[in-house]
């Protein structure tokens, strides 16, 4: 009459045991399937920026630019670049993430994205490619804070634009609307002439586009063009100047894009 309980009481231990190795089982398969659905995510979420990436590019006409700025991209989103064609101005992207661990033996998750340059008719989505802040300090004796300087620098070294105005050695006092961020030394304009002209048209958008894709590094507080600006969290919007209805193309900025930063 005494060993039943101990047997009841051992097939008990057997089942929990068993119950237990069933959940840790259950729970190992659930963390291998996030792993693996994440790095999914992640070589997709990489192709789609590396696709718009290499589609700005295309704008250049650097031989390999599109391809080598589509890998770094790819690479700051934790994938690997395993394919890029860019025939018939079309960024065709493929890119890979390695699964570790348990998942190795299934290989890589890999994803692929396509993506074409904008046009004329107006903005179009471009993926971060600038890194770190320059900083909010003090008007320098060009007359730009260091923000402000940098993005001149990087207009000029991205875009080839050299007519970039808008600010005056040791500050300018006049020539702009009252609390125009041209006289903290927070905003530059670049020239986009002759403004009928539908090649300077797009290569204008394209650096609108450009300026907004590194909104955030740049600590863009708003970019203007052909009617339309951009501010943070509202996006491209309908533009008309303080002045009202007007026929002038520079106070419409047609013929220049506008850049102001915090």
């Amino acid at each position: 009459m005494t060993r039943r309980p101990d047997r009841e009481r051992g097939a008990a231990s057997i089942w929990v045991l068993a119950m237990g190795a069933v959940v840790l089982a259950v729970a190992v398969v659930v963390g291998l399937y996030g792993s693996a659905a994440t790095a999914r995510h992640r070589a997709s979420a990489a192709a789609d920026l590396a696709a718009l990436a290499a589609a700005d590019r295309l704008w250049t006409g650097k031989a390999g630019e599109p391809c080598r700025t589509a890998a770094e991209v790819a690479r700051r989103n934790g994938a690997r670049l395993t394919g890029c064609l860019t025939s018939n101005g079309v960024a065709d992207i493929s890119t890979r993430v390695r699964l570790g661990g348990a998942l190795t033996r299934l290989g890589d998750a890999r994803a692929r994205a396509r993506a074409v340059p904008g046009t004329v008719g107006g903005p179009f989505a471009v993926a971060s490619t600038v890194e770190g802040d320059a900083g909010a300090g003090p008007m320098g004796a060009d007359g730009l804070t260091p923000r402000a300087r940098r993005v001149r620098d990087l207009i000029r070294s991205e875009f080839g634009e050299s007519d970039i105005g808008g600010y005056c050695p040791g500050g300018c006092s006049s020539g702009h609307i009252a609390g125009s961020d041209h006289y903290s030394g927070r905003a530059v304009d670049v020239m986009i002439t002759p403004w009928r002209s539908p090649a300077r048209v797009a290569k204008g958008w394209r650096l609108a586009s450009w300026v907004v894709g590194n909104a955030r590094p740049l600590h863009v507080k708003y970019v203007i063009y052909r009617d339309r600006i951009w501010t943070p969290g509202r996006g491209w919007h309908a533009y008309r100047h303080p002045s009202g209805d007007t026929s002038n193309p520079t106070l419409r900025h047609l013929d220049h894009v506008h850049v102001s930063v915090y």
